[in-house]
């Protein structure tokens, strides 16, 4: 039955409405809204067809130009263009690893399990196996998020998501060919290595060429935030359709490295409010497009199953599905972890981390999606029975896993702050109840107040000061520290007066947000050595993945066109990057010498590791400081270019804070303000084209 458009129209506003509702009544129940989704669209589904109302729901089914051109790019994008693009790189193998070969694993286990327990004949089953094995984490990510689990398991399980939906999609297309014809020779398994790898690295260079050539409009956006938004819903839709429709290559692909690169280019180019308006319109536009796939998937699986019926072969088909695809992703996930974990300089996949992977692979809203539509010819054996599979297997995972994988992530206390984080906590309340009382007596002194309220007040702040020196020591006390185990908290405290260094230089425009991430990722880096109880190493000769491109970017122009004007301001925009992570890395890096002192006062550390931490951070500033020198002899004008950019940056935002104190204090109009931060502004922005010259 075909839909009117005034019946699409009801339908959209009427199952955004139900969403709305729904995500308020289980954000109470602590329910993952999207599985909550699920439950509704079913629900909506069995209320018309047992009442007769609500007519274009019970007739409506998912089609295919719905999920792949419509549903399919805003997704994936959203993600990919949110995603840390630092930490998906620097595990890019591990979900390699869990993506390519694994998808292939999982084919051929679930296929070879469901051949064994169903009637379906081997190779539909391997089409069954290829197109479940898509994984649709977005209720584990959202609770994620929730609980304050790790980065990296959220990169893991995030990025294996975004590659296997093109693996699948790839696989399919190999498999359906050997199902229909149900023979399969050497040529068949050639040919479609061939087609995989061509799709992948297709996909690849259309999304980066699509990202960077439309994203190019975003220069040109001028606090316009309504047209960098368009640019960017833009690419998502062209990454995709230009993939598949002009260069027959992956469109998924393509839209998780147009994402990336457009993510890129906005940290380069966008200013931090631009940042934050971009990320509100994408999280509001992966709102709506999860919003309304799983409703529809609720409403599709249900009319789906209506169909084909509810008897008791249908029952034991979905269960085989449901123990085939848990077999293959046990093999997948513990597996092919075993195997990464043995690869030299990799950082382990913990088995808590492979827990999570294995039971939060859901097969939700893609695999469902793929399933129909992709639309399985008529001509593949038992083509309605892989249909049902698919879509018990979804719900299940959706239902079953979707719902107790919050009890897991609780089992396995991933959700729970580690004892750095507890280290953390506590020396930032002390912290900041200190500075309070500081604050307090100064008010005292230059204020009349009464001296009743101001003895309560100091009274009350130096008890809560007190008691977070006792609270430490307990804390301290309790956990039985080794020495180890106390240079690795030391550690974490210093980095994190690290992280607030960089922050605060990124508040005062001090420094980009290109360079801020650069800094963050050493950072994290060096996290992850504590994690391990091994010393941070802070080194100077690490390049970040950005500046590896840009010289390799400049070389090969340098080739082609030696005195080409772009080659050099790229060069002047890679140095600048360089000048501002040294000098910001030298700072922050003498801001945590200078607070050992004081933290040796709350926290007990040996001599031995006071003196090893004063070695390493005075010969990363020498370090610094040597190579900032040594960059200011050789390129002398860029050099004075940004020390004279600091300095004038310094005095704005000086300006700035005084314009700003007048306002509130009521001495000038608003309108005044206004004309003058916008003066301010101008000047800002005439400073940055001088230094960072990039075109």
């Amino acid at each position: 039955m075909e839909l009117l458009i005034e019946d699409i129209l009801i339908l959209i506003v009427f199952l955004l409405i139900v969403a709305l509702l729904s995500v308020v009544c289980f954000q109470r129940l602590k329910i993952p809204y999207t599985i909550g989704l699920v439950i509704i669209g079913a629900a909506i589904a069995l209320f018309s067809d047992l009442t007769g109302t609500l007519g274009p729901l019970i007739s409506f089914t998912l089609s295919p130009e719905i999920i792949l051109f419509l549903f399919l790019p805003p997704l994936i994008f959203e993600s990919a263009y949110r995603m840390k693009s630092r930490l998906f790189f620097r595990d890019i193998v591990a979900v390699l690893v869990l993506t390519i070969p694994g998808i292939v694993i999982s084919m051929l286990v679930v296929g070879g399990i469901s051949a064994v327990l169903t009637p379906i004949p081997l190779f539909s089953a391997f089409l069954f196996g290829a197109l479940i094995s898509a994984t649709d984490p977005v209720s584990v990510l959202a609770l994620f998020e929730e609980l304050g689990v790790s980065e990296r398991l959220k990169t893991l399980v995030e990025g294996e998501s975004l590659f296997n939906d093109a693996t699948a999609i790839v696989l399919y297309n190999v498999v359906i060919v050997i199902a229909i014809s149900g023979i399969i020779s050497a040529t068949d398994v050639t040919s479609g290595v061939v087609e995989i790898a061509v799709d992948f690295m297709g996909g690849i260079v259309s999304g980066c060429l699509t990202g960077v050539i439309i994203g190019y409009l975003i220069l040109f956006s001028r606090d316009n935030m309504a047209f960098a938004e368009t640019v960017s819903l833009i690419v998502a839709y062209a990454s995709y359709l230009v993939a598949e429709a002009l260069f027959g290559v992956s469109g998924v692909i393509s839209v998780v490295f147009a994402g990336l690169t457009l993510g890129w280019i906005a940290s380069v180019t966008l200013k931090p409010a631009e940042r934050d308006h971009m990320n509100e319109f994408w999280q509001f536009a992966g709102f709506i497009s999860n919003s309304l796939i799983f409703l529809l998937v609720g409403i599709t699986a249900v009319n789906l199953i209506e169909m084909f019926g509810t008897g008791t072969m249908i029952i034991l088909l979905g269960l085989a599905g449901v123990f085939a695809v848990l077999v293959g992703r046990m093999v997948v996930v513990y597996g092919l972890t075993a195997i990464y974990n043995v690869i030299p300089g990799s950082e382990n996949i913990s088995l808590r981390y492979q827990h999570v992977l294995f039971w939060g692979g859901l097969r939700g809203a893609v695999a469902l999606a793929l399933a129909l539509a992709l639309s399985i010819p008529d001509s593949v054996p038992f083509r309605d029975q892989i249909l049902v599979m698919t879509i018990i297997v979804a719900l299940f995972t959706i239902l079953v896993q979707g719902s107790t994988i919050r009890a897991l992530i609780n089992r396995l206390n991933l959700n729970r702050p580690s004892n750095l984080a507890w280290v953390e906590y506590l020396d930032t309340r002390l912290s900041a109840k200190r500075r309070a009382l500081v604050l307090l007596e100064k008010i005292h002194e230059t204020r009349d107040i009464d001296p009743r309220i101001y003895e309560s007040v100091h009274r009350e702040y130096e008890n809560a000061v007190r008691q977070c020196e006792l609270d430490f020591r307990v804390f301290e006390r309790s956990l039985n520290l080794t020495p180890k185990m106390i240079e690795q908290a030391f550690w974490s405290r210093l980095l994190a007066i690290q992280r607030k260094a960089y922050l605060e230089l990124y508040d005062k425009s001090l420094i980009s947000e290109f360079v801020l991430e650069i800094l963050t990722h050493s950072l994290n880096v060096r996290y992850a050595c504590v994690r391990k109880m091994e010393t941070p190493v802070f080194s100077i000769n690490e390049k970040p993945l950005e500046t590896i491109i840009i010289q390799w970017i400049i070389s090969a122009i340098n080739r082609v066109a030696p005195h080409a004007k772009a080659a050099k301001n790229l060069r002047k925009f890679s140095l600048s990057i360089e000048y501002q992570t040294l000098i910001s890395e030298a700072g922050s890096a003498g801001m945590a010498l200078q607070s050992i002192e004081e933290m040796s006062r709350d926290f007990t550390v040996p001599d031995e590791i006071l003196t090893n931490v004063r070695d390493v951070y005075s010969r990363h500033i020498d370090q610094c400081n040597i190579a900032v020198k040594q960059m200011a002899e050789k390129y002398r004008e860029l050099a004075e270019d940004i020390e004279d950019y600091y300095l004038r940056m310094t005095l704005i935002m000086r300006e700035e804070f005084i314009i700003r104190q007048k306002a509130a204090e009521g001495t000038i109009y608003e309108n005044v303000r206004d004309d003058l931060l916008r003066d301010l502004e101008r000047e800002k922005e005439a400073l940055e084209k001088h230094v960072y010259n990039i075109l």
